[in-house]
């Protein structure tokens, strides 16, 4: 499959609008007239300036599901693996009725009264049934604090559902500060899987953070003791 080709001439298809870019990559075999480093490197460079989101499908066992999923997380898409023993068609046909329609496109939230780099969005894209969600830590509990989503401010109706400012805060509510960490390392594992250049420092930063607030990811293990031994040898 000339996947390189495949690729370089979809992006030339788009325009410079605002409009949402989204591509959808389809194949069931290995790519026949480049290697995946130079695929990627190609793809990331001509992407660059026009920001398509790209929706990857291996179809089968055989196809080589990481490396569409790297092009895939990189661009703010999802990967599926579709295996040939299941209706591809109505797979197919069930995710682009979901994802063919973005509401809301490569925008960032932040509080107006945050800490800078303290704001995390779930994503960048809404799609339709789909919800986004944001955490930040402010740094005036005096002042209330307001989500700005965009320029625009297309999500000007959106609820701080938690507030850990009120006095009154539900202690049985969740932890804060281990929902930022879950969101942060989601999102620095996606980036471990395409950003080749930085991986090891991607990883030191994910072991940092998953040690420091008790997380288990591919990188670290917990261990659990327990108490009767532990007692016993003491």
């Amino acid at each position: 499959t000339p996947m390189l080709e495949a690729l370089m001439k979809s992006l030339s298809k788009f325009d410079e609008s605002s409009r949402p870019k989204l591509l959808f990559f389809l194949t069931d075999g290995e790519p026949t007239d480049a290697q995946w480093p130079e695929i990627h490197k190609r793809f990331e460079k001509k992407n660059k300036d026009i920001k398509s989101i790209v929706f990857s499908f291996a179809i089968g066992s055989g196809a080589p599901y990481e490396e569409f999923e790297k092009i895939s997380l990189q661009t703010g898409g999802v990967a599926r693996q579709l295996f040939t023993d299941s209706d591809t068609a109505e797979q197919l046909t069930g995710f682009y009725s979901e994802m063919a329609i973005p509401i809301v496109h490569n925008f960032q939230c932040a509080y107006t009264n945050t800490k800078k780099g303290k704001s995390l969005c779930s994503d960048s894209t809404l799609f339709r049934g789909h919800e986004l969600f944001s955490i930040g830590e402010i740094i005036n509990c005096r002042t209330k604090p307001e989500l700005k989503i965009d320029e625009n401010n297309v999500l000007a109706e959106s609820e701080i559902l938690v507030n850990e400012c009120r006095k009154t805060s539900d202690k049985n509510g969740p932890n804060l500060e281990r929902v930022f960490t879950y969101m942060k390392l989601q999102q620095l594992l996606d980036e471990y899987k395409y950003n080749k250049k930085d991986q090891e420092s991607i990883k030191q930063k994910i072991i940092s953070l998953s040690v420091k607030h008790n997380f288990v990811t591919e990188f670290t293990t917990m261990i659990v003791v327990d108490e009767d031994q532990e007692d016993t040898n003491r």
